[in-house]
């Protein structure tokens, strides 16, 4: 187990970036932060990968970012924050550092143990994307976490964070772009401040499938059936985005 970085690790000067098409990032651990990823400087771009069962003993399990990220149709799951068992304060899927520039589109969070995604300034933003049965034991907003951070045409359902349903799906700013997806139990906004937007759904039935093959490139949780009130509810879908 690295300090920090416990798979790849990136200080990169100039445009440089790290290009990850068609991988997978698995079974690191980093006593810091950036179980799987840790981008120091520099720019991260996934297209097609998945970053899976990594853990730290602090933030970022599956990746930890002090610099921009581009991150289409990749799944990042199954990672954890925690220290001899003990949960973390979160991020266990992506933690984002102040006010990085960070995509994420058509893109799935899922089952991260120590919460999906945390941004701790703007700059963060969700397109086609679904995050989704993450768990927090420390902090709200075992989704998300965010100050603020963008969502449209996302689903944020199935979460559970240490207070019950209540503030599970996100905690914070979301500035939301339109035709997002809150789910059932958490309420109206599900505890976030929410601000813009226009066909959001709150307290509704995503009725995901399990994450898994599901026919994608990467493993993915599309709705189980016609009762799902995502289906034909985004802007502009496309025939492969992970929402």
């Amino acid at each position: 187990a690295a300090t920090a970085a416990g798979g790849i690790f990136g200080e990169l000067e100039g445009n440089s970036r790290i290009v990850l098409e068609g991988s997978k990032v698995e079974g690191n651990l980093a006593r810091g932060n950036g179980g799987g990823i840790y981008v120091e400087e520099g720019e991260l771009a996934t297209e097609g990968s998945e970053i899976t069962d990594n853990g730290a003993f602090h933030y970022g399990g599956g990746i930890y970012l002090e610099a921009p990220a581009h991150i289409e149709t990749s799944t990042i799951a199954d990672n954890s924050t925690s220290n001899d068992g003990e949960s973390q304060e979160g991020g266990a899927g992506v933690y984002v550092v102040e006010d990085e520039s960070v995509l994420i589109r058509d893109s799935t969070i899922a089952e991260n143990r120590g919460g999906g995604l945390m941004a701790q300034g703007a700059g963060t933003t969700l397109q086609n994307s679904t995050v989704a049965a993450n768990t927090s034991e420390a902090v709200p907003g075992a989704g998300i976490n965010g100050a603020p951070v963008k969502l449209e045409t996302t689903i944020v359902a199935g979460n559970l964070g240490p207070h019950g349903e209540f503030e599970s799906d996100c905690w914070g700013a979301i500035e939301s772009e339109g035709h997002n997806l809150i789910g059932e139990g958490v309420g109206t906004e599900g505890g976030c401040d929410w601000t813009g937007g226009e066909d959001d759904q709150f307290d509704a039935a995503a009725d995901l499938a399990p994450l898994g093959d599901h026919g994608g490139t990467t493993e993915t949780m599309p709705p189980q059936s016609r009762e799902s009130d995502a289906i034909n509810h985004g802007s502009d879908p496309t025939k492969t985005d992970q929402r």
